[in-house]
């Protein structure tokens, strides 16, 4: 029976998060070209690095939600999770491999999402 130890378990979860990571980037730099530009990669993946820790702190997993989590964080505002609204259903919600944020979008509404935007925010190390 093959056994993978947990040295090979922790190389392959970090190879696999690496490559995340790199089409987490690419993502920002194609789809969101003027929230990433004048940043250095450095800057970029701590940012984004950031994006995915709070993701996950909210149950977030799976890389296209992973993702979109991220990229609200750079297009409406690091800060969108705390508006009252946006966050009462990012903690009600139970997020699967299939879900995406269609829940979040149909429970809050545009008055929410221009709050969101105001709080401005900033990445930590920005």
């Amino acid at each position: 029976m093959l056994q993978i130890r947990e040295e090979q378990m922790a190389l392959f979860e970090s190879s696999a998060e690496d490559g995340f990571m790199q089409r987490l980037l690419h993502h920002l730099h194609t789809n969101h070209p003027e929230q990433v530009d004048g940043l250095s990669q450095q800057a970029l993946r701590a940012r984004a690095q950031y994006g995915v820790e709070v993701a996950r702190g909210y149950g977030v997993h799976g890389e296209a939600a992973l993702t979109a989590f991220v990229a609200l964080m750079f297009v409406v505002s690091p800060d969108f999770h705390t508006q009252p609204a946006i966050n009462r259903v990012l903690e009600e919600m139970r997020f699967t491999p299939e879900q995406n944020f269609d829940d979040l979008f149909a429970r809050t509404d545009d008055k929410d999402w221009e709050q969101a935007a105001k709080l401005g925010g900033t990445f930590p190390g920005a």
